[in-house]
């Protein structure tokens, strides 16, 4: 079932935060780290391209 934009926003911020602390904890350039950021980054994608979806309508 696909997510609402809602739901998508609240997965960013809880990715976020995760990131930040596993930042803190492990170091920029933990391998863990990297996975994380690169798991936001695909959630802040996913958004971008549904936010432009919908004004297209």
């Amino acid at each position: 079932m696909a997510k609402t934009l809602k739901e998508l926003l609240r997965d960013i911020e809880r990715k976020r935060e995760c990131l930040n602390r596993a930042e803190k904890r492990l170091g920029i350039k933990s391998k863990y780290v990297l996975k994380k950021s690169q798991e936001l980054d695909a959630l802040l994608n996913e958004y971008a391209a549904r936010t432009i979806a919908c004004m297209e309508k």
